[in-house]
């Protein structure tokens, strides 16, 4: 069930009562936000979302952890969306988390993909990822 906020912007700033998504992806705790948004956790059923929130999620079919993002859809230039072209373009890469699901879910876009436990910025940071060989997939 979703749910307006009763403050700020409502565009930007969701509460987010979403217990799975497509049916199938439970919805977990926040794990942060992406280069492009932020959360606030006022309590466990009061979550603000901004675009580009992280949150762990598990599928309760094979009960994998995965990492779910989302992206409020009325954002005009969605940056998941392209976010989703560039995992299609490196998937099979090695260390690179396999998308299940991208779509829509309320006023949300969402991707569901594996939870790996870094970041992309960190495990490029740590030299984990060929960064060339997944620039080179992507252009």
């Amino acid at each position: 069930m979703l749910g307006p906020s009763d403050a700020g912007d409502r565009s930007q700033n969701t509460t987010l009562d979403i217990v799975r998504v497509r049916g199938r992806y439970r919805v977990g705790k926040p794990l942060g936000s992406g280069a492009f948004g932020t959360f606030i956790l006022r309590s466990p059923r009061d979550i603000q979302i901004h675009i580009g929130s992280v949150y762990l999620g598990k599928d309760i079919k094979t009960e994998r952890e995965v990492a779910l993002k989302f992206e409020v859809a009325q954002d005009p230039s969605s940056k998941l969306a392209h976010e989703y072209s560039i995992y299609q373009a490196i998937s099979g890469l090695p260390r690179i988390p396999k998308v299940y699901w991208y779509g829509k879910e309320g006023p949300y876009r969402v991707i569901v993909l594996d939870h790996l436990g870094s970041s992309f910025e960190e495990m490029a940071r740590m030299s984990m990822l060929d960064t060339n060989a997944i620039f080179t997939h992507a252009i």
